[in-house]
């Protein structure tokens, strides 16, 4: 924003004398703000997706809307306006300023994308509740760093110092990974902070991401053995098999009962082949109509919706079902 602008609204905002204007341009820079960081640090969340830059303003707009909304209460504050009484720092500059807009909007951002995954992939779910109790249950606690949780001791006020980035805790041994919950959070913090040399913390979604994609993994003897220790992480491919196997019969019903054409039944099957392998390659589900447009050539949103989404996201839902059933189980 212009020099001295986002000060100058931020202090309107902070004393109910603002307009629809000063709403609108704010909005519209915290929207920049979110894309900026969804490019930043979600890139591998849209690379699946055939409209890639559409999605991550849908999400931006998704993550940023609610600041700038009130709750049903008539008199209520907006969201931006209650997290400004919260905010326990100075804001007498544009550097204030703008540290107060982009920890809001990398949190809601992050928020966002958490919500996504927890929306479309269960097992994602069922790790990040696993791992969320284990830390409530021992000696450690979460800290918000820009935008990102990282688990810590109980001890532990502030971050300081050097905190492990992606491309170096992507590539921590994979045998750090086979322990127990306790032990797992205990072994990594120790060997983030003497072997990396960095701060202990553990980035708490790239931990989720790593445990998901090493459940899916095929592994060689040489580490099987490890692999009972590990009595959190699932057993996610017969989850998603058994689950395809529904799917399945359920397709083959609606084109017995001439529901489709054995050619939108093959698409259709397709699909939810795709939105499968997507899943247990920890990947992000798409659109519905993404997934099947990819199958049926010149497919309008339009046909889409008229002809083939009642009956998929139907079928979705019994297929995410049956996996949360097992999960459970």
């Amino acid at each position: 924003m212009k020099d001295k602008q986002l000060l100058n609204i931020i202090n309107k905002i902070r004393e109910n004398s603002y307009s629809k204007n000063d709403l609108n341009s704010l909005a519209n820079y915290c929207i920049s703000l979110s894309v900026h960081y969804l490019n930043r640090k979600h890139t591998s969340f849209f690379s699946s997706s055939n409209n890639q830059l559409e999605k991550i303003m849908d999400v931006a707009v998704d993550a940023v809307a609610p600041l700038f909304i009130p709750s049903n209460d008539k008199n209520a504050l907006l969201s931006i306006q209650s997290s400004l009484l919260k905010w326990n720092k100075p804001i007498n500059d544009e550097a204030d300023a703008d540290f107060f807009i982009n920890r809001i909007v990398w949190n809601r951002t992050e928020q966002t994308i958490i919500s996504i995954h927890k929306q479309n992939d269960p097992f994602f779910t069922k790790i990040y509740k696993t791992l969320s109790t284990c830390i409530s249950e021992n000696n450690f606690r979460k800290i918000s760093f820009l935008g990102t949780n990282y688990i810590v001791c109980d001890s532990v006020v502030r971050l300081t110092g050097k905190l492990i980035q992606k491309e170096k805790f992507d590539g921590l041994p994979d045998s750090l990974f086979f322990k127990k919950q306790n032990v797992l959070i205990t072994g990594l913090l120790d060997y983030i902070e003497h072997s990396e040399n960095c701060f202990p913390a553990i980035p708490f979604n790239l931990l989720v991401k790593r445990i998901k994609s090493i459940s899916f993994r095929d592994f060689n003897e040489s580490i099987v053995d490890e692999r009972p220790e590990l009595d959190f992480i699932l057993s996610l491919k017969p989850s998603v098999t058994k689950s395809f196997e529904q799917v399945k019969n359920k397709l083959e019903k609606y084109y017995s009962q001439n529901k489709f054409s054995y050619g939108e039944y093959r698409c259709l099957l397709n699909a939810f082949q795709n939105i499968s392998n997507d899943l247990m390659n920890g990947g992000n589900i798409d659109s519905l109509y993404q997934y099947l447009s990819l199958e049926v050539s010149g497919l309008t949103q339009k046909l889409f919706y008229d002809k083939y989404h009642r009956t998929m996201s139907y079928v979705y839902n019994i297929f995410r079902s049956h996996i949360i059933k097992q999960l459970e189980n």
